[in-house]
């Protein structure tokens, strides 16, 4: 876990909800479907699947009925194009302030090339719709070598931002863990925690954090009764998540 004295204000109670959207990632091409009238009012999806309970239970929908969501009201609205591929699931902020570019409804996407977009959740042309923001935030390791070493293969051809970020609204935070490297096709991976500015994609203060930590144990790795956290060794996919003014990551090996 990471405490955000430093980083996030105390997290303040927000009730998470999907009234307009889905998503699908297909080979690099994120894939953004509404229902009609396309204006119709959205609720912030912040944490992956709505809550922390990850029961992707949208209790307070008014909108989707068996009735409109079909092939003649339901469907692809538009694609953008991204560098890797999605295996977090986007989120959705309403009403956000782009510096110089107006005011809008924002999808956030992840990468495993280490990036993290911020593209108009309702346009992807004209004046100020499309990409808002993009920034990368690392060397993406490929998987060629050092997937199929340390049984990551599952990924290719790179490792990256597996694990979905969590949005703070208080502050305007979106918390992201990322693996990378500072040599492709090594196994010399680490994980760092970035804090960014949902409205420029820039870093916050005192981001990012070098993800390291050390328990008391006996197992096969541990040196003088001490089991050192080994980032090359375990992968971020579980979701963040935000409870109570701290930010939890979690890791599998």
């Amino acid at each position: 876990m990471f405490r955000q004295t430093q980083i996030h204000r105390q997290l303040k109670p927000i009730v998470n909800s999907l009234a307009k959207m889905k998503t699908t990632v297909v080979a690099g091409l994120l894939i953004w479907a509404v229902i009609f009238p396309h204006s119709v009012l959205a609720q912030n999806v912040l944490t992956y699947k709505y809550n922390n309970a990850r029961d992707g239970e949208n209790t307070n929908e008014v909108i989707l009925t068996p009735a409109n969501v079909n092939s003649g009201t339901f469907s692809k609205w538009f694609t953008y194009p991204v560098d890797g591929y999605v295996y977090s699931e986007p989120l959705y902020v309403t009403n956000v302030t782009i510096p110089g570019q107006g005011t809008h409804n924002v999808v956030y996407v992840t990468t495993e090339n280490d990036s993290v977009y911020a593209f108009d959740a309702d346009h992807n042309t004209g004046p100020n719709a499309g990409l808002l923001w993009q920034t990368n935030l690392g060397i993406a390791l490929i998987s060629t070598n050092y997937g199929v070493r340390y049984h990551h293969n599952v990924l290719n051809p790179l490792i990256g931002i597996t694990g979905t970020p969590v949005i703070d609204p208080a502050s305007g935070t979106l918390y992201v863990d990322v693996f990378n490297g500072t040599v492709a096709n090594t196994p010399n991976g680490f994980h760092t925690l970035h804090a960014l500015n949902i409205t420029n994609g820039m870093e916050q203060p005192y981001s990012p954090v070098l993800v390291q930590g050390s328990v008391p144990g006996t197992g096969v790795d541990a040196t003088n009764g001490v089991v050192t956290f080994a980032p090359q060794n375990h992968m971020n996919r579980p979701a963040c998540a935000l409870a109570s003014g701290i930010l939890y990551l979690s890791y599998g090996s």
